[in-house]
């Protein structure tokens, strides 16, 4: 039996201490998401993780460096999984273009205060937990895990 494995570029743009996040909506739940989204014929992961996040927030940036990779699995079907691949990034202009609602998934683009990361339901749950330590220090490592639906296991590798 053949899997079904998506990948999901993403972004995280820090700016003034402040994180770029969707506040995102998928069927009844409510929950904050980094930009990002599936890979279009030719593109590169990186060049992903930039379109992306210009058709979800507005913004144009510029890829840095992968920070965080969140293999996700669902239980139910293991034959379903996506592979969230996050870069660090930054912007390349103040100016912010109309971006798109994703077919209503998306309600709001926020700018959240790293410190107030915690207090809020972004996923995956693995970055809220680590982004302002991993900030402070520069991001020196990689950060690898894999969650499931009920449990996660952590793995850090140094670049």
């Amino acid at each position: 039996m053949s899997e079904k494995i998506d990948v999901r570029p993403a972004t995280i743009v820090i700016e003034n201490d402040k994180v770029l996040v969707v506040e995102s909506k998928y069927g009844e739940e409510e929950f904050y998401l980094f930009p990002g989204g599936g890979i279009e014929y030719g593109e590169t992961i990186e060049e992903t993780a930039i379109r992306e996040t210009l058709e979800e927030t507005g913004y144009q940036v510029k890829v840095i460096k992968p920070v965080y990779i969140n293999e996700y699995i669902d239980e139910r079907d293991k034959s379903q999984r996506v592979i969230n691949i996050f870069f660090l990034a930054k912007l390349t202009g103040k100016e912010r273009k109309k971006a798109c609602d994703d077919g209503g998934k998306i309600k709001q683009v926020r700018w959240v205060p790293i410190k107030k990361l915690k207090e809020i339901d972004i996923r995956p749950r693995m970055i809220k937990e680590n982004l302002e330590k991993d900030y402070k220090e520069g991001f020196k490592i990689v950060r690898y895990n894999i969650e499931y639906k009920h449990h996660r296991k952590d793995v850090s590798t140094n670049l």
